[in-house]
């Protein structure tokens, strides 16, 4: 067998195979001869019909599994002499086969990109940490969110919510029906700008388009077009508003503490192990980051789409798989990036994981659960019964030894225009990656 291996890119190579005529017309007279055996032809016992008429009636479809099996088969041979390495399953281009002539099949298979980790002197990586601040008054506005509460009112301003009764006048079914709508414009296809400064009990007309009649109706209106605007009576039964308190002393009174300053101090004492870990998973990936983008390399991008259709085959919801689509793509094009470089920087400096960096990788991983080591183990006991946890503490390790010796820096914001353009090329990219 003749074997021609043609690099196509960095991460695909094609595989032509050749067998030449003889060799293949005497697999195929020995596959034929199995196949007979699971025939059955009237007048003739199973199996014992002559080869001859087997193959005039059950030819084609014989031939067709031939091919099928010798290309793995041939592959197979192939693929040990060679020591080709390839990712997922060989992709068949083309084949071709009759009996009396060569056996010729056109593979391609893609492989692990080449990948240069090399880590420079000195190492500057740009890097944004989470900031306990910040994160503290993140927690004080959910806090105030959640005690916020609805009061009645007699006049609307923006983003309230206002009960009405909606008369479509161009509908066949001129019964009002009760909707609820939005004062403003924040909400689309529940908002509605004629809404602010009317008052309770008011009644005026005004345009909606038919996808938010049906919306705001339960589909009362189904022969209304989606697109097309339609004149509405609007009554005002009510309107009522969502107060959020203030953060401040008072606040933090009603919370149970003597003043704002002794709640910040608490949540500040709970989140402060967790960010500080959080930002040491944001180093390992800053640090990933900065390798590729200093060299970058092709991935295979057969594979990925694979893999991003299989994620997706548990999204039901047609409407939300372009959604997920491009996060699964996004989030599995970060992974193999992740992956390729830890293997490399593992191959290149050679880390030993010991039992004390085992248990800091465990404390680690429940500081950021915010549960006790112990009862983190019990929680993934079943992870840690493969050796996958050694494998992800081991490259956890090895960034946060490459960490230490890093430079972190915070990164000059970048003008919003020059960052639109580039977020135009990353997407302009991906798509013709795709």
């Amino acid at each position: 067998m003749q074997v021609d291996i043609k690099q196509l890119d960095p991460v695909t190579k094609e595989i032509t195979l050749t067998v030449d005529a003889e060799t293949a017309n005497n697999d195929y007279q020995k596959y034929l001869a199995k196949s007979a055996r699971d025939v059955q032809i009237q007048g003739f016992r199973m199996g014992k019909a002559p080869l001859p008429m087997v193959e005039k009636q059950y030819g084609p479809q014989i031939s067709e599994y031939f091919i099928k099996d010798s290309i793995d088969e041939y592959f197979g041979k192939a693929a040990y002499e060679h020591e080709l390495e390839y990712i997922l399953t060989p992709y068949v281009m083309d084949v071709k086969w009759e009996k009396g002539s060569d056996f010729i099949a056109v593979i391609e298979i893609e492989h692990e990109p080449e990948v240069d980790a090399t880590i420079p002197d000195p190492f500057k990586v740009p890097h944004i940490p989470m900031v306990l601040e910040e994160e503290v008054d993140n927690i004080l506005v959910r806090l105030s969110q959640d005690r916020a509460y609805e009061e009645e009112v007699e006049t609307a301003v923006a983003d309230d919510i206002v009960m009405c009764d909606i008369t479509v006048e161009a509908a066949e079914n001129s019964e009002p029906v009760k909707g609820v709508l939005m004062a403003g414009d924040s909400m689309p296809m529940r908002s509605l700008p004629e809404l602010v400064d009317k008052k309770v009990g008011d009644e005026f007309t005004a345009n909606l388009m038919g996808n938010t009649i049906k919306l705001l109706s339960k589909n009362a209106f189904p022969d209304l077009d989606n697109d097309t605007e339609y004149p509405c009576k609007i009554m005002i039964n009510s309107i009522s508003r969502r107060t959020i308190p203030e953060i401040d002393d008072e606040f933090a009174k009603d919370a149970g503490y003597d003043d704002l300053a002794t709640l910040k101090a608490e949540i500040s004492d709970n989140l402060k192990a967790g960010v500080q870990h959080q930002n040491m998973d944001l180093e390992n990936s800053a640090i990933l980051r900065k390798l590729y983008a200093d060299k970058p390399f092709e991935l295979p991008k057969r594979s990925l789409e694979y893999m991003v259709q299989d994620a997706l085959k548990k999204e039901t919801d047609s409407r939300l798989r372009q959604f997920y689509e491009h996060q699964y793509r996004m989030q599995l094009r970060q992974y193999m990036i992740n992956i390729y470089l830890e293997n490399e920087l593992t191959a290149m400096l050679e880390p030993a994981l010991s039992d004390e960096d085992l248990q800091t990788y465990y404390e680690h991983l429940a500081i950021l659960e915010d549960i006790p080591v112990e009862a983190w183990k019990e929680r993934h006991q079943e992870l840690l019964d493969t050796d996958r946890i050694k494998y992800d503490a081991t490259g956890w390790t090895m960034l946060r030894g490459l960490a230490a010796k890093a430079e972190f820096y915070i990164p000059e914001p970048e003008p919003a225009e020059t960052q639109n353009q580039e977020e135009s090329t990353e997407s302009n990219t991906e798509t013709t990656e795709e």
